[in-house]
């Protein structure tokens, strides 16, 4: 009997815990959590960077046509070769020279007639577009045509080029008008 006794004693004496196949369970769960916490984030980061880039990309866009469209430019003011281009008649394709990140010093070289929309956009491409800011790293290409209208207007079509984090390729225009000079 007392062996009886001592059995129940050391019965007693055992503390409630996990099981080894309880704790791997329970390991494994918060390393998916993990998982997918970390799958998360850096598809938001990848997002925000695509959204920046979009953003920049947008505003370079719209800078130019924006600044053609204001009543202030005339012939003897920025961007002086585009506007006297204007005022000759001469319709077509233009790249920004310069660097875009002040566009008082900005300046437009005409690139001949071919008026279609940018279908590729690298480090040598001749609407490329550059950054005073070395650390810039987007290839971003611009392109303005400018049409001469009936009515002694103007029409300019901004189109912008640029490629997203994942490298699907974007392809984005604006439009302006402008009345004679």
């Amino acid at each position: 009997m007392q062996a009886l006794g001592t059995m129940e004693s050391s019965n007693a004496s055992r503390k409630k815990a996990f099981g080894l196949i309880e704790v791997i369970i329970g390991l494994a769960i918060i390393g998916g959590v993990l998982i997918t916490a970390t799958m998360v984030t850096v598809s938001a980061s990848r997002q925000m960077k695509n959204n920046e880039l979009s953003d920049e990309a947008n505003q370079i866009m719209i800078d130019p046509i924006e600044l053609l469209k204001a009543p202030i430019v005339s012939a003897s003011t920025q961007p002086g070769k585009l506007l006297n281009s204007l005022l000759e008649g001469t319709s077509g394709a233009y790249s920004v020279s310069g660097t875009v990140d002040d566009w008082n010093g900005i300046d437009f070289a005409f690139q001949g007639n071919d008026t279609s929309p940018l279908s590729n956009c690298n480090t040598t491409s001749t609407y490329k577009v550059h950054f005073s800011d070395t650390q810039n790293q987007f290839n971003i290409c611009l392109k303005i045509v400018v049409q001469h209208l009936n009515n002694n207007g103007f029409y300019f079509n901004s189109y912008i080029y640029y490629r997203d984090m994942n490298g699907s390729p974007n392809l984005s225009s604006f439009i302006g008008y402008r009345q004679s000079l």
